[in-house]
């Protein structure tokens, strides 16, 4: 909001108000301009697509660290943080929330089967959630969490995009992040379970 006075003088000026926006919301968004009418704005999502993506991302090894606070409890629904995929849900890799029981999860799927999962109950609303992964095994923690390590890991190599605060379109409880991420960090390589624990501390 900016208000500012105009030049008629002190006994008659008018003060003018610009960019008030009144939300219905239990929190705040950027500003929308209605221009005198009643205006709704489709959900922000973000993404690396083509050469932006292709450029950094290792096929082969990737570790993904997510640091966020989510505004959703007590829903039916998964609350997407960061997810790498081909724009399926057949080859993906995914750090997410589950509103419903209030816990972070990891998932890793190539060709449609799981290849890791892992999850931590009561790390929610406030999530350092992180997975690192490459064709030998695959681990995760959740706020310095320690996660069972899987063995039988083959990376997805179709992986084509990043998606901030939403998963691939049309997935099955598709839903976009509610709340702030404060951080997104990725490294081409898998980093140790120990230095997984001590990201997330």
């Amino acid at each position: 909001m900016y208000p500012f006075r105009n030049s008629s003088g002190i006994t008659s000026s008018t003060v003018h108000f610009w960019g008030a926006q009144l939300e219905a919301g239990s929190f705040p968004t950027s500003y929308i301009p209605t221009e005198g009418s009643t205006v709704t704005r489709a959900a922000d999502v973000a993404s690396i697509t083509g050469t932006n993506f292709s450029s950094w991302y290792n096929q082969n090894a990737v570790t993904a660290y997510v640091d966020c606070i989510s505004n959703a409890s007590g829903e039916n629904s998964f609350r997407r943080a960061l997810a790498i995929s081909d724009g399926s849900a057949t080859n993906r890799i995914m750090l997410y929330t589950n509103a419903s029981t209030n816990d972070s999860r990891s998932l890793l799927a190539t060709g449609g089967a799981t290849q890791a999962a892992h999850s931590e109950t009561g790390v929610f609303p406030e999530s350092r959630m992180i997975m690192a992964a490459d064709n030998s095994s695959s681990n995760s923690s959740f706020n310095g969490s320690t996660e069972a390590t899987d063995t039988s890991v083959t990376m997805p190599s179709t992986i084509d995009r990043l998606y901030i605060g939403l998963a691939e379109q049309g997935a099955t409880n598709n839903a976009a992040h509610t709340g702030t991420i404060r951080r997104i960090t990725y490294w081409p390589t898998r980093l140790s379970n120990d230095t997984l624990q001590t990201i997330t501390r």
